[in-house]
């Protein structure tokens, strides 16, 4: 029982009972046996408080999670996720859109393996799962990018030193995500995290202070929210930000939903509340006043591509971002970016919210050489418009909730409409397998949620398929896309959208009339008929109550 809860579900008994935390002697034991019987269930749902995920068909192999603050790693800990993933982690490995690393199908027995290797390079997996503060992000350009009014680098390695194996926060309700953004190109995901800090000025006793502004209760899956301004703004100081992260966080742990593990999020507990009513709670626990937020803010902007070559603000120095397909990278790929970014760089490799990779600290006098490289003929800096913002969750063969595969499909279908259409702008499409929208459909230009519908042949195979959202993003407009049409066969979906994209192409007033603007004009019916679907009132046209699907299916 809590203060807003008076029953709690299994899973919560369960943390009351032996926290996330402490079953790591439980790991170690359960790997010297290698027998996976023997793992009880309510360890296995702990073993996710360091990384650890029982892939599907959960036959004794697990995913593991990296954490990785900000997404920066050096060439040296991107040497040792290659040697574990050519040792003990064969399956895929992933870019994730939190900014880390996914490695696939390692046995019960390699886990201790697995640590002592990350941790013999300062990187652990502890917390990168589980009800717990989850890997810190930001933007991918934290540091370099031109027009950043705050450098976040070291503010959220604050913000992860001080949450990661911490106990006062090992047993929040449910999963909790942090981002912490500079301002400039490409601002970090603000809108859809449970704590974020974006950056504004503010004039307190006469002078002009730099800080950051607060936000909370962002989250997507089954029912989206963005992120609530709190009306707080505090300087830019390491222990200023790292008390107001303190007291959000327990204001959360102490007063967050526990009955229902799908009505747990802070974004329920600030849709209940509101803003004001939290942003008391959390007065209360720091036990002084706050200052109001500031108004003098940076444009937010969100394309998710930073793919290419750009100068940073440092003096004759480039990132040069490489387009890695839906994330999968193969361990040589990762052996042969750690080589450029020391023979080339400062021996750092960054990973962004769109699956790809940057090297940044590029001499200009070595920028030829470096782009001729046979690696970025692999994993290209001028790939496809489209291509290179596709996003797919993990989907099948290893999710546990997935219905179809997405890593492959996503690509091929961006490969499709980059054939089409030529755009001059980002046009961001996600796909993810399930409701839980790991991939971010909801906030996406195009967002695909897959699933399955049945066979029209009457046999019991059943074919892929997926709703259409349209006209998410991220930024100061940032919008839950909207679901206009559901179960579309994949294999219409490349005619379809292609229709979609030409007509906005062919509809838009300049080159900033972006495609979430000129969805937003639109009414469904509208979009449905871009999509091929016909008009709303003939027989092709015909739409079941949920809006969206064609009665002829």
């Amino acid at each position: 029982m809590t203060a807003t809860t008076p029953k709690l579900n299994p899973v919560e008994l369960q943390k009351l009972e032996k926290d996330g935390l402490a079953v790591l002697e439980d790991i170690y034991r359960y790997a010297q046996s290698g027998d996976i019987n023997e793992v009880t269930e309510s360890d296995m749902n702990r073993f996710k408080w360091y990384g650890l995920y029982h892939d599907k068909p959960k036959d004794g192999f697990f995913m593991l999670r990296v954490r990785l603050p900000g997404g920066i790693m050096t060439a040296d800990q991107a040497d040792a996720i290659v040697h574990l993933a050519e040792t003990v982690a064969p399956g895929r490995v992933e870019i994730t859109t939190r900014q880390t690393f996914q490695l696939h199908t390692i046995a019960l027995r390699d886990i201790p393996t697995v640590f002592e290797t990350l941790e013999s390079v300062g990187l652990s997996s502890i917390e990168a799962c589980g009800d717990v503060p989850r890997n810190v992000v930001s933007s991918p350009v934290a540091g370099i990018a031109a027009d950043e009014w705050i450098d976040p680098r070291p503010f959220f390695k604050a913000l992860d030193e001080h949450f990661a194996y911490n106990t006062d926060y090992s047993n929040l309700p449910r999963k909790y995500k942090v981002s912490v953004a500079g301002g400039g190109l490409d601002a970090t995901q603000a809108p859809i995290n449970d704590l974020s800090f974006t950056p504004g000025r503010k004039e307190i006793d006469g002078e002009i202070v730099l800080g950051y502004n607060v936000w909370v209760g962002g989250g997507l899956s089954h029912e989206p929210h963005l992120a609530q301004n709190i009306d707080v703004f505090v300087p830019a100081d390491l222990d200023a930000v790292v008390e107001i992260a303190r007291a959000i966080t327990l204001v959360y742990r102490d007063f967050g939903y526990r009955e229902k593990r799908n009505h747990a999020r802070l974004k329920y507990l600030i849709a209940d509340w509101g803003a004001e009513r939290f942003r008391e709670e959390v007065v209360n626990y720091l036990g002084h006043p706050l200052e109001r937020a500031a108004t003098d803010v940076p444009p937010a902007v969100y394309s998710g591509d930073v793919v290419g070559v750009f100068r940073q603000k440092q003096p004759n120095l480039y990132w040069v971002g490489l387009l890695v397909p839906t994330g999968r990278i193969t361990p040589a790929q990762i052996r042969e970016a750690a080589r450029l970014s020391r023979e080339y760089g400062q021996s750092e490799i960054r990973l962004t919210h769109s699956q790809n990779l940057l090297l940044p600290y590029i001499p200009e006098a070595r920028l030829d050489a470096l782009l001729a490289e046979p690696l970025l003929q692999e994993l290209q800096p001028n790939g496809p418009r489209i291509q290179r913002t596709v996003v797919a969750c993990t989907g099948l063969p290893y999710c546990n909730f997935a219905t179809i595969e997405t890593k492959e499909a996503a690509w091929q279908l961006a490969g499709a409409l980059d054939q089409k259409v030529e755009l001059d702008v980002p046009l961001r499409i996600h796909l993810s397998a399930c409701p839980h929208s790991c991939s971010q459909h909801s906030i996406a230009d195009i967002g695909l949620q897959g699933g399955v519908i049945r066979n029209p042949d009457g046999s019991k195979n059943k074919l892929p398929a997926t709703d259409i959202l349209l006209g998410g993003a991220l930024g100061d407009d940032a919008t839950i896309g909207r679901r206009v049409a559901t179960k579309v066969p994949w294999s219409e979906l490349a005619d379809r959208l292609g229709n979609l994209v030409t007509t906005y192409q062919a509809q838009r007033t300049s080159p900033e009339d972006q495609f979430r603007h000129w969805a937003k004009r639109q009414t469904d019916d509208q979009l449905r008929v871009y999509l091929g679907f016909g008009e709303p009132e003939t027989e092709e046209g015909v739409w079941t109550e949920e809006g969206s699907w064609n009665k002829s299916r």
